[in-house]
């Protein structure tokens, strides 16, 4: 859980003439063909558009698409569980609703909990990695 980082870097997605830099962050990625650079492309080349450069912030990818596929896990088993408490429900009542609640909540906590740790720590660290690399004037005196 409290490793470091072991992967930051600054992709470009987008150049256009102009001063400013824009810095996309990935939260989760989607799976494996699903990069930092992937997921802001769109929206990045728009903004870049306008003038400047368009970068995505490359890090912890391992980690990323762990708690991309925890979220996913997420909600099948609550798509799973308000189908199989619906039934519950219909054939016992409430008192079945209401054993099944602490459940659901349980089963989510130990399905996100680590995943997100993992990388809500390393989320921190890297944000202290590039908080020094902007204030030393990585980009120059470009607006970030």
């Amino acid at each position: 859980r409290t490793g470091e980082v072991n992967e930051l870097a600054l992709d470009l997605v987008d150049s256009s003439p102009g001063l400013a830099v824009t810095i996309g962050v990935a939260g989760w990625l989607d799976g494996p063909g699903d990069s930092c650079w992937n997921c802001w492309d769109r929206a990045l080349c728009e903004v870049a558009g306008d003038g400047g450069e368009a970068l995505a912030l490359r890090w912890e990818q391992k980690e990323l698409r762990n708690v991309g596929a925890a979220i996913y896990q997420f909600i099948r088993d609550q798509v799973l569980s308000q189908i199989t408490s619906s039934i519950g429900v219909a054939a016992l009542g409430a008192a079945f609703a209401a054993l099944t609640l602490p459940m659901t909540l349980v089963q989510a906590t130990d399905l996100i909990d680590s995943s997100w740790e993992v990388a809500s720590n390393r989320a921190d660290k890297a944000a202290i990695i590039l908080a020094e690399f902007l204030a030393a004037r990585g980009m120059g005196g470009r607006p970030v």
